[in-house]
């Protein structure tokens, strides 16, 4: 006698029994990995991370594993994205006379980009051992693809980060007063200089502390600008 309900699909899981860090890797290796490979970035073993350059910039992307992770139980990891400005830490030498290590201009969890589709996100985790495998290789691989690739080679322009970027996040205050310094534009300075003093005056002006050296060097800059 043949059943009146349609049997489900089993869940697909793949290299169960691995530890969880290789599970991930084999993971992304396997189903992710070819996505980068089409838009021609390159994969660094050791680091293990996909970084690609061009013009001033340097998009990156890697993956974080849960602290927490347990074989064949919990295999959680996040996709981040980074962006770096290349040609600015070299201006910055030249006009400071020093060196800086703040010269990422975007930073984000998968989860956490416009548009991302979050379904099967537990906060910020994706879990090999929790969710059909072949289920989220769509829609992991086709968040980076459409929204999260896209997404770091517009922000690869000066002009369109600047205006997208500005009052997202009091750490791009800094850099983004430099790029005006760079075009020359003592208008968008002002208002950058604004954004700086809304951060460091707001309710959550304890957490900006890292803000005022810089926000005085700029204010400087600013007020003697020629």
């Amino acid at each position: 006698m043949f059943s009146l309900f349609k049997r489900k699909n089993k869940p697909v899981f793949y290299f169960v029994g691995q530890e969880p860090k290789e599970r991930i890797n084999n993971f992304i290796l396997e189903f992710i990995k070819p996505i980068f490979d089409k838009r021609e970035f390159q994969f660094k073993e050791g680091s293990f991370n996909f970084f690609k350059s061009g013009n001033s910039f340097k998009q990156e992307v890697f993956f974080k594993r849960s602290s927490y992770n347990l074989k064949d139980k919990v295999i959680r990891f996040d996709p981040i994205f980074c962006l770096f400005d290349l040609e600015y830490e070299k201006w910055y030498k030249s006009f400071y006379k020093k060196k800086t290590d703040d010269y990422c201009l975007f930073w984000s969890s998968g989860g956490h980009i416009a548009n991302w589709d979050k379904q099967f996100i537990d906060n910020i985790w994706y879990d090999l051992a929790a969710v059909d495998n072949d289920i989220l290789i769509k829609i992991i691989t086709r968040n980076i693809e459409n929204i999260a690739l896209p997404n770091l080679e517009r922000l690869s322009n000066r002009e369109i980060a600047f205006e997208t970027l500005r009052q997202t996040s009091f750490n791009i205050c800094a850099i983004l007063f430099d790029y005006c310094i760079i075009e020359n534009n003592k208008e968008k300075a002002r208002l950058i200089i604004e954004d700086f003093e809304y951060y460091l005056n707001s309710d959550f002006k304890d957490q900006y502390q890292g803000l005022i050296e810089k926000y005085e060097i700029r204010k400087h800059l600013f007020k003697n600008w020629a």
